[in-house]
């Protein structure tokens, strides 16, 4: 159950890594519509845009290493309840 928890929150810590390597673009289309897309369009000119990622300032979210040992914790109390009515 440990090893379940470890796993959950090194994926957690590490998904917003993912998005740091894809590249978006932007064009605008004939009707002067702009678009943005993760591939460039066929046949026309576009621009790759910088996207910054990151928590806002003051953001209030438990860090991974918080939401393990909050897991873990009720998983301990889980486990105590599950003791005590057998």
């Amino acid at each position: 159950m440990k090893i379940k928890a470890v796993t959950l929150a090194t994926l957690l810590a590490l998904t917003p890594a993912l998005g740091i390597a894809q590249s978006v673009y932007k064009w605008t289309d004939e009707n002067g519509v702009t678009h943005f897309g993760d591939r460039q369009p066929a046949g026309k000119q576009s621009e790759r845009v910088s996207i910054k990622t990151g928590r806002p300032s003051g953001d209030s979210r438990q860090s991974p290493r918080e939401r393990l040992d909050e897991m873990e914790e009720q998983q301990r109390q889980a486990q105590q309840r599950a003791d005590e009515s057998a």
